[in-house]
C-alpha cells in the first residue's frame, strides 16, 4: 500500500501536472464516488495537498476532492501509448488544459469522496471525512518529539510496531515505514509502547523522519510511475531499505541475521542484537 512517502510524490506530481489549470473530471468507475461531479467539473484547481495517506485536491469553489490509494491506486499521466489495459484499469480521469491524469487502480480497492469548502469547526476542512478527522498528527517533514509520540499513544501497551499502523495514532506510517524507523531508532518492535522512554521515543520520530525522507529521495529519482511494493513480493525497488524484506541477511549494522516475524498479520522484519530498546 503506498505509504506517506509515495502519496507525497503523488501529490507533488499533480501539483506539477494539473495545478492551477481548469480540471474536467470523468468518473468512469461509479464504485469509486458516490457523488455528482458535474458541477465540480471544468473548477481551477488550486492546491493539492497530502493528510496522512490521503491525497486532497482543492478547487477555486472550496470544494475538495479526496483520494485514497489504498493497495493499488496510482495517478498516471496520458500518453498516446496509452492502451486498452491502462483504460480499464482507469476509476477517475481529471483533464486539464495542458495534460490528464488518469487514477489506476488494478484492484479498484481504492476510495474518493467529495467535500464542500472548509468550515471553521472543520480544523483545515478536513473533520467532514469520517476517518480523516480521527488522523493523528503528520510525522514528516518535522519530527514528533518523544513527549508528543508519548501523548498519542497513552497508556496502550500494544507492540509499538502494531501502534505505529494505527493511523490515529500517527498518520501516513505503513508497514514499510514502521520497519525500518524501528530498526534505525533502535528499538524492538515487540517492546510494549506504555514500556518506551520519552528519550527512545524521540529517536523514533526522529528516525521516521530520517526514513521517509531517504524514501522521497529514491523514488523521486526513478524515471516513469512511482511502482509501489507489491503485496505478493520485492519489485527490484527495496536496495535503499535497510531491514524490510531482507530476512536471512546480514545486519547492515551488525552483521547479525535479520529476523521476520507476523504481527496483527503483518511481516515484521527486524535485528534482535540492534533492536533490543
Amino acid at each position: 500500500m503506498p505509504e506517506l512517502p509515495e502519496v507525497e510524490l503523488a501529490r507533488r506530481d499533480l501539483a506539477e501536472w494539473l495545478l492551477g489549470q481548469r480540471v474536467h473530471l470523468h468518473l468512469r468507475d461509479p464504485d469509486l464516488l458516490q457523488a455528482d461531479l458535474a458541477a465540480l467539473s471544468g473548477e481551477q484547481l488550486a492546491e493539492v495537498a497530502r493528510r496522512g495517506k490521503f491525497l486532497l485536491l482543492h478547487f477555486a469553489s472550496g470544494a475538495r476532492l479526496v483520494l485514497h490509494f489504498r493497495m493499488t491506486g496510482k495517478l498516471q499521466l496520458t500518453t498516446p501509448e496509452d492502451d486498452a489495459t491502462i483504460e480499464r484499469r482507469t476509476r477517475l480521469l481529471l483533464e486539464g488544459e495542458r495534460a490528464a491524469v488518469r487514477f489506476v487502480d488494478v484492484r479498484r480497492l481504492g476510495q474518493a469522496w467529495l467535500l464542500g469548502p472548509p468550515t471553521e469547526a472543520g480544523r483545515g476542512g478536513v473533520a467532514e471525512a469520517g476517518v480523516l478527522a480521527r488522523l493523528g498528527p503528520e510525522p514528516w517533514p518535522e519530527p514528533l518529539s518523544g513527549a508528543a509520540l508519548r501523548q498519542r499513544l497513552g497508556t496502550t501497551r500494544r507492540a509499538i510496531k502494531v501502534a505505529l499502523l494505527d493511523q490515529e495514532v500517527v498518520a501516513g506510517v505503513g508497514n514499510i515505514i514502521a520497519a525500518e524507523s524501528l530498526w534505525l531508532a533502535g528499538v524492538s518492535p515487540r517492546r510494549s509502547s506504555a514500556a518506551l522512554s520519552e528519550e527512545a521515543l524521540g529517536r523514533l520520530g526522529e528516525a521516521i523522519v530520517e526514513v521517509c525522507s531517504r524514501v522521497l529521495a529514491a523514488e523521486e529519482a526513478v524515471d516513469g510511475p512511482i511502482d509501489y511494493i507489491s503485496q505478493s513480493g520485492m519489485d527490484g525497488t527495496t536496495e535503499y531499505f535497510m531491514i524490510y524484506g531482507r530476512e536471512g541477511e546480514p545486519c547492515r549494522r551488525c552483521g547479525a541475521a535479520i529476523e521476520r516475524f507476523k504481527q496483527s498479520g503483518r511481516s515484521t522484519w527486524w535485528c534482535p542484537p540492534c533492536q533490543q530498546e
